[in-house]
């Protein structure tokens, strides 16, 4: 028989862990949590000890990414209620889907518009032909200066592919424009470059060093639903290294020393914008 990629990765991977449930609960430091330490401290901190609870947003997000990387899944564990989400009927409806995620009828025809868009693009459903989606990863950091703080990290890939002879580790993102310049600032903002590293980071440990490639699959929010692929070159995945490996090094110093510091440890002098120092010159003039 021949030996498949997608089966050595498998094999690799800690199937306990492969259930949402058991990857959320597993104390592991993940990216969204350390990103939060670019802000501060603190907010790191405040995030570790209260996570995020549930909203609308989110279950949105949770039913785009099951839609088009898991459309049977989605088939299965979504529906759709259209009333008031009040009174006998919705309690019926909603005691009847028991463990489903629950979309109004906006909700779910956006979500199917968007998996539509990507899966109508060949070149898209190519990318999403053969793969593993959800794979939870989990490693012992290897950053230098967390060498002996035996830190675990973990990871929830939306999706992970064979491509050649390399490893492609693929994360979906929704956005209001998919345009070069205009993604690339907030995937600046919101640091996905580094996301992508700690996830690259994970696939590699996982599977014994081996190189990885990184991409966004990107899909507009509003109708015509324009979507596309981003790969990160050398140059992109090099920079989300090392702003990765700047949080991990806060996050190293705030472990030896037991402080957590806010974004004002000490007296700062107070910044005014451009536009009010504007008042000096008017005042000459």
């Amino acid at each position: 028989m021949e030996d498949r990629p997608l089966d050595r990765l498998r094999a690799a991977l800690d199937e306990s862990m492969q259930p949402e449930a058991a990857y959320r609960a597993h104390p592991g430091l993940n990216w969204s949590l350390l990103k939060t330490i670019a802000k501060s401290p603190l907010h790191f901190a405040h995030r570790r000890d209260n996570p995020r609870p549930d909203s609308p947003t989110f279950r949105v997000g949770r039913a785009v990414h099951a839609a088009i990387l898991e459309p049977e899944r989605f088939a299965a564990e979504w529906v759709v209620y259209a009333g008031r989400r009040a009174g006998k009927a919705w309690a019926a409806f909603f005691e009847e889907h028991e463990g489903c995620e629950i979309l109004n009828a906006t909700e779910y025809d956006t979500v199917v518009a968007m998996a539509s868009a990507v899966r109508s693009r060949p070149d898209l459903a190519t990318v999403l032909e053969d793969g593993l989606a959800e794979v939870s990863l989990v490693w012992r950091e290897n950053y230098s200066r967390l060498a002996d703080l035996d830190v675990v990290c973990k990871a929830r890939a939306d999706w992970i592919y064979h491509d050649g002879d390399s490893w492609v580790v693929l994360d979906l993102k929704t956005t209001r424009d998919v345009e070069a310049r205009s993604f690339g600032r907030d995937a600046a903002r919101l640091m996905y470059h580094g996301q992508l590293a700690h996830y690259a980071e994970g696939l590699s440990a996982t599977l014994g060093g081996v190189p990885v490639r990184a991409e966004l699959l990107v899909v507009e929010t509003e109708a015509p639903h324009d979507c596309g692929l981003y790969r990160l070159d050398d140059v992109a995945l090099q920079c989300g290294r090392a702003r990765r490996e700047q949080l991990l090094s806060r996050y190293a110093a705030c472990l030896r020393s037991g402080e957590w510091p806010g974004q004002l440890p000490e007296p700062g002098y107070l910044l005014l914008p451009a536009w009010e120092l504007d008042t000096l010159d008017e005042l000459e003039d």
